[in-house]
């Protein structure tokens, strides 16, 4: 199974992705979907992926100063870190922007979401077309562990048609089927040019084939 229904727990926002350049943004949000839950989650176990994460537009070329996303544990009550990174898809094959942020220690409850937040990432320099992935390592027995997915994003964009997944083999797109797969994703950042990003468009590999696994609204 690639997705599941959970219980709706908070709220957010997206569109089809536009190639170009604008000036940097300044300090605030350069990407925000966090407004609507659309009760999925897709999940590391199900997929087989190391990592899960978007594709997303950005408002303009920034600095990152903090990133939020959201969890939910199908398991039991588990412990895990979490990982996150930036990939450039202005070539071929997306290339990694800066080493992995870690959070490590995080306790998550069976059944429920914990949004998390990655601070002090130094002012990193982003283009405005960019790859957001996140792993999950250490995870606790029990533990299953996946990411929320928001739809429509209300600061920048994503197309909404797919997610990214990436199973040891390379960034491929995966899909739910609803349209609605982006996941839930904060950007904020702070003013600096940087470089316009490259409007060739990146294609991925193998879109990934789906099935949904409903669960009972409580």
């Amino acid at each position: 199974m690639i997705a599941m229904f959970r219980k709706l727990a908070a709220p957010l926002l997206a569109l089809g992705m536009a190639l170009g350049g604008a000036g940097p943004v300044a300090a605030g949000d350069a990407y925000d979907n966090t407004g609507t839950d659309t009760g999925l989650t897709v999940f590391y176990s199900s997929t087989g992926a190391t990592q899960l994460g978007d594709r997303v537009m950005l408002s303009a070329p920034s600095t990152v100063e903090r990133v939020e996303t959201q969890f939910f544990n199908n398991g039991t009550d588990a412990s895990f870190d979490a990982e996150l990174r930036f990939f450039d898809p202005s070539t071929p094959t997306p290339s990694l922007i800066a080493p992995a942020f870690t959070v490590s220690g995080l306790s998550i409850l069976s059944g429920e979401s914990l949004t998390v937040s990655f601070t002090g990432l130094g002012g990193l320099a982003l283009p405005q077309d960019l790859i957001v992935m996140f792993a999950v390592t250490q995870v606790s027995a029990g533990g299953d562990i996946g990411l929320n997915l928001f739809d429509p994003p209300t600061v920048g964009s994503s197309d909404a048609t797919f997610f990214l997944s990436d199973s040891g083999m390379g960034i491929v797109q995966a899909a739910t089927l609803l349209d609605m797969d982006n996941i839930h994703l904060s950007i904020s950042t702070m003013a600096a040019p940087v470089p316009e990003a490259s409007t060739s468009l990146l294609l991925f590999g193998g879109l990934l084939g789906l099935a949904l696994l409903s669960r009972r609204r409580a």
